[in-house]
């Protein structure tokens, strides 16, 4: 979904994919007085790169993982001996 009335875009048509038969960039604001042919290259040129891979989500990577442990008992423990102090 596209928010917003004043944006630029530009369609790629059967870009080389068997997956997708087009392409839609959202150009930014600073650049959307460049030329068409311009942006059309840099849009060719995204398309071949094949962009940016989508952000990883899930579990921490294993040697990231000890790290959370660690925090979290310290954070606990802290949590603990405050509580303790307060409540003497």
């Amino acid at each position: 979904m596209l928010k917003g009335v004043n944006r630029q875009v530009l369609e790629v048509s059967e870009p080389d994919s068997r997956y997708f038969e087009r392409i839609l960039f959202v150009v930014k604001p600073e650049f959307a007085a460049l030329s068409a042919a311009k942006l059309l290259k840099e849009a060719q040129a995204q398309v071949k790169k094949g962009g940016s891979a989508p952000p990883k989500m899930g579990k921490p990577a294993p040697e990231k993982r000890g790290l959370y442990v660690a925090i979290m008992v310290l954070g606990a423990a802290l949590a603990g001996t405050i509580l303790a102090l307060v409540l003497k």
